[in-house]
This record gives structure tokens, C-alpha cells and sequence, in this order.
């Protein structure tokens, strides 16, 4: 990923990660990343100094600064530190003990799906330690990388123990400890539920959404909530229908159990463990990829246990794994790479439910890259190009860039199958083509709530993708400094005379030297593919 990338995500990662690290006085500590451009400053304010953050206690508090071209501008502002144990506090009167040596922490790692398949990381790592003023102490583990900074809680008294405050992005999670992981297959998913929410209890309907994954080379088609009310060998029977279209069959669960009051069926399969096992073997006995479990609702420390339980067991029987009404992507995939995507957004199916969405979702969805999609894979579950119950605003192209724009090894397709079986060729073959798991990924431009421009690589090919979340129309000039020295087929698709159609060219011979002139409409959107000439 670019310099540029890194950037656009800095503001998210600074508030998600916990020259070398170098302390100024007794009561203050920093920590700089390896190129100097981001720094965290470590504070003890005791009672008697000024600051807004003083409650009149001794404590510690963080801030983080983002130094680029010799400035100091305060990016989060000073948060508090300290963690309350059902046995004991770390939070007032702490006392400083020791700072451990600086050390380099460097990490090169491959990712089955993402955005980019080979991940390189390097921080500066060191270990305040505070005691609470009897026998216990605390160690405050900090590292600082290059697009980030990290945190977490250690007690030595119970090693491991570890507890970390901050979300993960994949940089600190174990390395994937599968051996063969040949059944783990990021891919398209044709979807029923959000233009027929009936359709898991209709076995014609789920046929139908099947024959249109294997029509378009999509590698899944989804089974949502409520395929219980199929008679009792429908599901074994979609699957090996499905086989012979070449798709796999994807099934819905309630997560709940106990930790729920939501009937959506089927439930109770995946709290106990000796249930969610017995219900894993007869999946894989007959042929499921995998299965998309639903309504978590609360991120306590037994349903993050919970999740973690999901994942191990679905390994054991080569069932790769979504989650939705779900807590934010922890980095998980890096560990576990069956676990295809989370939902933690308010993506498509919101069309359904909320009335402002529409207004909303132009500038929604050009926030999203530099925010929620920044710390993983996204369901938003997009290119919706027809209504659902509250009309969308968005063109056309807009929903068929946020293919490209948002990240996820499975890409739901909402919409219903008349939408994509009606589309002109080129649209329809770009669908058709695109990868969701990608080799690199580069910020051309853009700003959070207006504007946003990215580009990805599979192999030698090139996908971008634009999106406007504006009300007025837009003249992009795109650079790709990227590129290769040589020469390229370039398909470009924009909006047509109006929102709802789409204009396609093809341009042969095109340099990476050359700026490219696209227009977009108000709360439009494009994409591109670039394929290298011989």
C-alpha cells in the first residue's frame, strides 16, 4: 500500500493500534514511529497541574501527534489509561517504575485475502511499567508504527495475562497456524434476501439466485434466515444442485442462545460447543462452504470468547465464516483466514429499514474507506442498481464502483436477479471478472464525506474505483503514477444521460504518463480496468 493509502487511514489507525522511545521527564514519555512522523506522549497529571483532562486524581493519560513536515498537530487528544480487574485497580495513583530498553519489532506476512496479499510491518516497541502502589504492577506495552500506534495491558504477576485496550488490525494478531488452508476461497455471493426477504423458506427462489451465480461465474450464492421452513432435505438438495452450477452454498445463523431474544431461524446451533460441532460435521457431510452467523449484540468477554469459538471450530471442518451484527474486524483474519468478512456498518440492508438512508449514503459511503473498511473486510453487501422499500440516490456507477471502493473476500450482491441479468455487456462483464481479494491497494484522492478514489491489483490488473458523495457533478483528472511503463487496455464505465444507465469506452494503447478526464454525475461514481498489452 502507498505512502498515500497509509495516510488516508492514519486518523482511524492512530485511535486503533497501541528515533526510539525517550523520556522527558518523570511524568512524561514519547514514543516515535520509525520514519519520526507519528508520536505518542505517555502522561502521569497528578492534582495540582493544569490540564483538561485532570479529574484532581494522579493518573495516566495518552495523547498522539502526527509530526510530517516538522509540524506538531494533536491528532486524539489526551485519553485516559488504566484498567479496573474484578480484584483489583490500575487507574488512580499509579507510580512509575521502569521503562524497558527500545526495541524493533519487524514482521513480513502473507494474507489470503485483503487489501494486499503481502503485508510488511516495523515498529519501535517498549514497556512502561507502574505499580499501584502495593505488590502488583502493570505493564503498559507500547509500539509505534508507521501508520500507527499500538497499546496494550500486561500483568507480570500472571503471564501471559495479557489485555489489550485496542482494537487489532492484523500487524498484531498470531500468525495463522493452518497447514492447509486450499479450502479457504474469497469470492462473489448471490444473495436473495434483501429484494425477496422470503426467499430462504422458498426453495424455487434460492434455485433462481443459484442459477444467477453460476450464469456470472460468482463462487457463492447465500442462504439467509428462515431456510428451517424448508422441507426437510432442502438444503442437502440446493447444495448439490448448486454443485453442478459450480457455486457453493452459504448458510445463515442466530448466534444466539441465552445472549439474545431474537427468533430469526435457525437458533440455539452455535452457543454450546458440543452443538455447534454435531451441526459443523453434518455441514460439511453434505456439501455447505460456509455460514454467515448473525446478532451478537454486545462485545462482553464471553461473546468476544464466543466468535473466537466459531472460528476455531468451523477450521475443523473447512467452513469459512462471515459475521454480522457484529463488533468491529480485531485482525482475526491474519489468525484465521476463513473468517471472509464482518458486517460492524450500515450497509445496504438499511434501504429496507431506514427512510434517511438514501439521503444519507453518498457521503456515508465515501467515508466508509477511510474509516470502518480501514481496519478490514466490510459486508456492506452493495450495488444495489434497482429500490428496495426507501429509494436509493446514489447512480448507478456509484453502486458499481463500491465494488472496487469497499473491501471484502465475500462481496454480497444484493440486488434481485432481473437487476443483474438486465445489465449492458460491459457492466455485466465487469462484474463478472472482478476479483475481491487483492494484491495491493493505492489512495488516488479524495476526502472523507465528498470524494473518494481508490485503486487495486490482482496479478498484473489494475481495478479503480470513484465514488461522489456530493450533489453536484465532478471533473476528475486521475494520475497513475503506479503504473508500469508500458502500454494498457483501459475500460472506463460512467454514468450514461442519466442516473440509472451507464456509458462505456475502451481505450487501447493507453500510458501510465497519460492524465485520464472522467466525469461524474451528483452522487456518482466509475470504474476502471486497466490490463496490461502484450
Amino acid at each position: 500500500m502507498s505512502s498515500r493509502v497509509t495516510y488516508y487511514g492514519l486518523a482511524v489507525l492512530l485511535t486503533l493500534l497501541g528515533s526510539p522511545f525517550e523520556a522527558k521527564t518523570v511524568s512524561q514519555w514519547t514514543l516515535n514511529s520509525p520514519d519520526g512522523r507519528i508520536c505518542v506522549v505517555v502522561e502521569m497529571i497528578g492534582p495540582t497541574q493544569q490540564s483538561a483532562a485532570s479529574d484532581g486524581r494522579r493518573r495516566l493519560y495518552y495523547r498522539i501527534e502526527d509530526r510530517a513536515s516538522g509540524q506538531r498537530r494533536e491528532v486524539v487528544g489526551l485519553s485516559p489509561l488504566g484498567i479496573n480487574r474484578n480484584d483489583q485497580s490500575f487507574v488512580d495513583g499509579l507510580r512509575f517504575v521502569s521503562a524497558s530498553p527500545s526495541i524493533v519489532i519487524e514482521d513480513t506476512y502473507p494474507l489470503l485475502h485483503g487489501k494486499r496479499s503481502l503485508c510488511q510491518a516495523r515498529a519501535w516497541q517498549r514497556i512502561l511499567t507502574f505499580s499501584d502502589g502495593q505488590q502488583s504492577q502493570l505493564h503498559l506495552v507500547l509500539r509505534a508504527y508507521n501508520d500507527g500506534i499500538a497499546f496494550r495491558y500486561a500483568f507480570p504477576e500472571t503471564s501471559p495475562g495479557t489485555f489489550t485496550v485496542t482494537e487489532e488490525v492484523t500487524d498484531l494478531s498470531p500468525a495463522c497456524q493452518f497447514k492447509d488452508t486450499g479450502w479457504i476461497k474469497p469470492g462473489r455471493v448471490s444473495w436473495g434476501w434483501w429484494s425477496i426477504p422470503e426467499s430462504p423458506s422458498k426453495y424455487e427462489e434460492l434455485r433462481r439466485f443459484v442459477d444467477l451465480a453460476g450464469e456470472m461465474g460468482w463462487e457463492y450464492s447465500l442462504v439467509d434466515a428462515g431456510w428451517p421452513a424448508l422441507q426437510q432435505d432442502g438444503i442437502p438438495q440446493l447444495v448439490r444442485y448448486a454443485a453442478l452450477h459450480k457455486v457453493g452454498i452459504l448458510l445463515w445463523y442466530n448466534s444466539g442462545g441465552h445472549h439474545n431474544t431474537v427468533d430469526g431461524t435457525p437458533r440455539d446451533r452455535m452457543d454450546q460447543q458440543n452443538i455447534r460441532r454435531r451441526e459443523f460435521q453434518h455441514l460439511q457431510e453434505i456439501g455447505v462452504r460456509g455460514i454467515k452467523v448473525d446478532f451478537f449484540q454486545s462485545d462482553k468477554q464471553n461473546l468476544i470468547q464466543l466468535y473466537l469459538d466459531i472460528l476455531r471450530d468451523a477450521a475443523d471442518f473447512h467452513l469459512m465464516v462471515n459475521f454480522h451484527g457484529c463488533t468491529l474486524p480485531r485482525g482475526w483474519e491474519r489468525t484465521y483466514p476463513h473468517l471472509m468478512s464482518m458486517e460492524a456498518v450500515r450497509g445496504a440492508e438499511s434501504y429496507i429499514f431506514d427512510s434517511r438512508y438514501p439521503k444519507n449514503a453518498p457521503w456515508h459511503n465515501t467515508i466508509l474507506p477511510f474509516t470502518r473498511n480501514v481496519v478490514g473486510p466490510m459486508d456492506y453487501t452493495p450495488v444495489a442498481f434497482t429500490d428496495n422499500r426507501h429509494p436509493h440516490l446514489t447512480t448507478n456507477a456509484h453502486e458499481l464502483a463500491l465494488t472496487v471502493v469497499f473491501e471484502s473476500a465475500w462481496l454480497h450482491f444484493a440486488d434481485r436477479v432481473s437487476a443483474y441479468r438486465e445489465l449492458p455487456d460491459e457492466p455485466m462483464r465487469f462484474l463478472q471478472k472482478l476479483p475481491v481479494a487483492w494484491d495491493e491497494t493505492r489512495f488516488l484522492q479524495g476526502e472523507p464525506g465528498k470524494l473518494v478514489v481508490l485503486a487495486r491489483r490482482k496479478g498484473a490488473e489494475w481495478y479503480i474505483g470513484g465514488i461522489n458523495g456530493e450533489a453536484e457533478a465532478r471533473q476528475l483528472q486521475l494520475r497513475f503514477p503506479f503504473l508500469q511503463k508500458r502500454k494498457y487496455q483501459m475500460l472506463l464505465i460512467t454514468e450514461g444521460d442519466n442516473d440509472r444507465s451507464f456509458r462505456s469506452r475502451t481505450l487501447k494503447g493507453f500510458l501510465a504518463a497519460s492524465p485520464q478526464l472522467v466525469p461524474v454525475r451528483p452522487r456518482g461514481g466509475f470504474v476502471m480496468h486497466l490490463i496490461p498489452e502484450p
